[in-house]
């Protein structure tokens, strides 16, 4: 049995996330549930998945009620929802694996293909959006 022992540096506080625990936590965050984030018909993210911190090294109180173009820019001024529908060109794209960046924290961006779903909610559309990760963050 290994044992890894790990200190807290006094430098790292727990609002932070250094650029080496960010490229650790991806491969942990690759085998626990799905980087995912659940958004209103807006793009308003309403919360994220514990996978989804680690691979962008945001907090879920920090991305909550920001548009998802703070972490995915090329979603900035895109209706996400025509007519109650996802919007049928972005839907395409992301299923012919359109590569979209994911900014996290440090201002790296990863490559990742995403695919959007819509959820009922006691009557209420909601928008989940899985990341899947093509690589390891770049500088």
């Amino acid at each position: 049995m290994n044992l890894q022992i790990t200190e807290k540096t006094p430098a790292e506080s727990p609002t932070t996330f250094p650029a080496e625990r960010l490229r650790t936590n991806r491969s942990a965050a690759e085998r626990n549930e799905p980087a995912a984030l659940t958004m209103d018909e807006r793009g308003m993210i309403k919360d994220c998945s514990r996978s989804f911190e680690l691979l962008a090294g945001y907090r879920r109180s920090e991305l909550v009620w920001h548009h998802v173009s703070m972490v995915f820019p090329q979603l900035d001024e895109i209706e996400l929802v025509q007519a109650g529908q996802i919007n049928p060109k972005l839907n395409y794209l992301c299923r012919c694996g359109q590569i979209y960046r994911l900014l996290n924290r440090l201002g790296d961006s990863l490559s990742s293909n995403i695919n959007l779903f819509t959820i009922e909610n006691g009557g209420k559309k909601i928008l989940r959006l899985i990341v899947h990760p093509l690589e390891s963050a770049q500088a």
